[in-house]
């Protein structure tokens, strides 16, 4: 639901709150959030679930313009250190997320899952209304009003990568749970969100200097390896990095504990891990920043290294697998906070759409990963099973209009259908043994697949230059201290422009 609903925006609405402030989109954000989460917590149908928490989308879509809003009030120094705490800060979330769920469900009722996020987002409007007060947030232009820099936005830029998006999103969304690949109904909206997405390249390179507020300012055309050489990793990364929150669970779940709280703890064990270590790796990025690039060509070359070697997976690896889905994590931790660093040391009126599209990117990263790792594992599992368990089966006896039957209920855990009371012991066990052997084989292939994507990335990072020299003790905002109820935003102290280039 998040990557359809929030993600294709994103870049959207960092872009507009770098000119019109994100005070707004803060405030909105959490309120949005809260009536989401309030109005899910009430309501008795799947269905209406569905309607409640596209607006809870919406809500955690303006809210991601916090790493931009804690960037600007920082020196540009500690920029590292501080989003590794902002991350660390998402622990609980996160984090300890699949086990606080797993508690829920065992001991409480699942609303009580909607009225936590509830009392934080509640939280978050009051510490935001009284005590967040950036000054000059915002760009102007001389000679126009506010109303006159809104027509003038760069909208066919933005609907370009909003619209594109969303239908690529879709399509993968019908492939993934509706129609099958090859309909036109998938493909369909899948290609041409991917070609309209495409598209935005070449248009805002040609319309850079004819536009007065482009998405994509020049800067992005001209820093290749600062930052242009970036965009490409900071996706392929999260792709191969999400094997520890699509893969992980289910081989957790299928091989080595039945215990829904078990379970939940040893699915979070990667996150916590990972979470919890970017406040260090934000030192590091600070201290060591003049070799930044060397340290993150490292990191990648660590995460391809334990993402791949956890196709050592057994039915006995529990803690072998678990350590390494734990190092993997902690590799992508530290890669995450030097990306952010990267998408952070732009010029200041560009910062939160260069942020909120490290953020596109990782979500869409993400959900590659979910739908690239879902579609192998379902196409190696089919192939395995038969050899696995349909014919073994097949030579005990077993009739062979129940052996179809009996991989569906064993491929989707219905270990309660009535079909299975139909084998006997032996044949249960065979069944049992060659389902938990066929998922081994089909993880062990998903792990493989992610060398291509972490490969390509350690060699786009080896190309790219440090941000050691974009640490220097200057901030960009300065915020009023203390609780107050009516400000003075704007000093004439903010960003004016009249015929200077954007960027």
């Amino acid at each position: 639901m998040i990557p359809i609903v929030a993600t294709p925006a994103a870049p959207v609405v960092g872009y507009i709150s770098d000119i019109f402030g994100r005070r707004k989109f803060l405030l909105a954000g959490a309120l949005l959030a809260a009536i989401g989460n309030v109005t899910t917590a009430n309501i008795n149908g799947i269905d209406q679930i569905f309607g409640t928490e596209i607006i809870t989308c919406i809500g955690i879509l303006f809210k991601q313009v916090v790493i931009a809003s804690l960037a600007e009030i920082v020196p540009r120094s500690s920029r590292p250190f501080a989003f590794g705490c902002l991350w660390a800060s998402s622990a609980p979330a996160q984090g300890f997320g699949p086990a606080i769920a797993a508690s829920i469900t065992l001991h409480q009722s699942w609303r009580v899952a909607f009225w936590v996020p509830f009392a934080l987002n509640l939280l978050a409007l009051v510490l935001i209304f009284f005590w967040y007060h950036p000054l000059d947030q915002h760009v102007k232009e001389k000679g126009k009003t506010r109303w006159q820099q809104l027509f003038s936005l760069d909208w066919a830029g933005c609907s370009l990568i909003a619209f594109g998006a969303q239908l690529a999103l879709l399509g993968a969304a019908f492939g993934l749970f509706i129609y099958p690949w090859g309909s036109a109904k998938t493909l369909g909206p899948l290609v041409v969100g991917i070609v309209t997405i495409v598209s935005i390249i070449p248009f805002e390179y040609f319309m850079r200097l004819r536009l007065p507020y482009p998405l994509y300012p020049r800067s992005i055309f001209r820093q290749y390896r600062r930052y242009t050489l970036y965009l490409a990793p900071s996706l392929l990364c999260a792709l191969v990095a999400s094997t520890t929150s699509t893969i992980w669970p289910q081989q957790v779940q299928l091989l080595y504990t039945q215990d829904t709280l078990k379970a939940g703890w040893l699915a979070s064990a990667p996150q916590i891990t990972g979470v919890l270590l970017a406040p260090i790796y934000g030192l590091v990025f600070q201290k060591l920043g003049a070799w930044s690039n060397w340290l993150m060509t490292g990191l990648c070359v660590l995460l391809t290294l334990f993402a791949a070697l956890q196709a050592i997976v057994t039915e006995g690896s529990s803690a072998a697998s678990t350590g390494l889905a734990c190092l993997a994590s902690a590799s992508y931790s530290g890669l995450l906070v030097g990306f952010s660093s990267v998408f952070q040391f732009v010029p200041h009126h560009y910062l939160a759409t260069s942020v909120m599209t490290h953020f596109f990117l990782r979500v869409i990263g993400n959900f590659a990963g979910s739908l690239v790792y879902s579609l192998i594992l379902t196409n190696k599992l089919k192939e395995y099973v038969v050899s696995e368990v349909a014919i073994p089966l097949a030579h005990l006896g077993v009739d062979p209009s129940l052996i179809p039957v009996v991989l569906e209920a064993l491929t989707t855990g219905a270990t309660t259908n009535p079909v299975l009371s139909k084998l006997s012991p032996q044949a249960l066990q065979i069944a049992i043994s060659g389902v938990k052997i066929a998922f081994i084989k089909s993880f062990k292939i998903v792990y493989y697949s992610t060398l291509s994507f972490g490969l390509v990335s350690t060699i786009l990072i080896a190309f790219t230059t440090s941000f050691g020299t974009q640490l220097r003790p200057m901030v960009d905002v300065e915020i009023v201290e203390g609780a107050h109820f009516n400000v003075k935003y704007d000093t004439g102290k903010g960003t004016i422009i009249d015929d200077r280039p954007w960027v």
